[in-house]
């Protein structure tokens, strides 16, 4: 297979049902800088544990990720996905030796037992129902000493705005219990940091929510109008960075993605107190528990 080739004129005339799919980062696409940020962030994180391994991408979208994993060294990269739309997509756009997209469904993984060294898997778990049959499906196709890498959002900043396409999401003590259940060791992990006396536009949502929690509604009303003229000047200068739409292929052709990613969309130690916490939740976990291997 040829390096890098470069996507075929006709991509974009592949069936629009991935424009239904808000979450899904689109190539073609313009988005906000903030949702890029944080796509991307996840994947330079991943990057670091795949060098020499093979490695699992569930829900690999439209494949820029599975991409970047492999340019980062990895011996061999599948990246599943369940829409055949973004398999397509994957399969024009991104043509590398040992990269590889194939369709499959997170809970019936059509791949043999201890099959990978790494799985990766983003903002998965909180749009599937049977979300402990995906976190079983995957112990069982990881090697005895294989790694999880796995993201979702924290619950404590997203029931503010929770999508509709969203069927359960967590907390962060449910979160970390959760894949407990199915790793010996756990390290936990947070991306997009997020601080009270910081503005931005989590900070906002949880400033008013605290407000509104200790006034009551009516009150908070009156005293939000007010608060907010200086708030969102305060906040206006972050606003038009992270706001603004960007091409998204203009950050992703030439997988300049740690170069891109700016220190507060990296993943790091997970905090977490009334006016510190994380957008997102992340986890590494290895030892499988439930193991078939040989």
């Amino acid at each position: 297979m040829g390096e890098d080739n470069q996507a075929p004129e006709d991509l974009n005339k592949l069936p629009r049902e991935l424009d239904s799919h808000t979450e899904r980062l689109h190539s073609d696409r313009s988005a906000r800088a903030l949702v890029i940020q944080e796509h991307i962030g996840r994947y330079v994180f991943a990057s670091q544990f795949v060098r020499d391994k093979t490695v699992l991408d569930v829900a690999s979208g439209i494949g820029y990720g599975s991409h970047y994993l492999s340019k980062s060294g990895a011996t061999l990269v599948i990246g599943a996905d369940i829409s055949f739309d973004a398999i397509a997509r994957a399969n024009k756009r991104y043509r590398r030796e040992g990269l590889r997209f194939v369709a499959a469904d997170a809970t019936k993984m059509p791949f043999e037992d201890c099959t990978f060294q790494v799985v990766v898997s983003f903002e998965t778990l909180e749009h599937i129902e049977q979300c402990e049959t995906f976190l079983s499906e995957c112990t069982r196709v990881l090697k005895d000493d294989g790694l999880f890498v796995c993201s979702t959002p924290n619950k404590r900043v997203s029931r503010f705005y929770k999508p509709d396409f969203h069927v359960k999401e967590f907390y962060p003590e449910e979160f970390f219990e959760l894949v407990n259940k199915y790793f010996s060791e756990v390290s936990c992990f947070g991306q997009t940091r997020i601080n009270l006396l910081k503005p931005n536009r989590f900070a906002a949502i949880r400033f008013k929510h605290a407000v509104r929690q200790i006034l009551g509604d009516n009150v908070q009303k009156d005293l939000w109008s007010v608060l907010k003229v200086g708030y969102d000047r305060f906040y206006s200068l972050q606003k038009k960075n992270y706001e603004k739409n960007v091409r998204v292929q203009d950050l992703l052709k030439n997988d300049n993605f740690k170069d891109a990613l700016r220190d507060e969309h990296k993943v790091t130690t997970f905090k977490d107190n009334f006016l510190f916490t994380t957008d997102c939740l992340v986890v590494l976990g290895t030892q499988p528990k439930k193991r078939v291997c040989d």
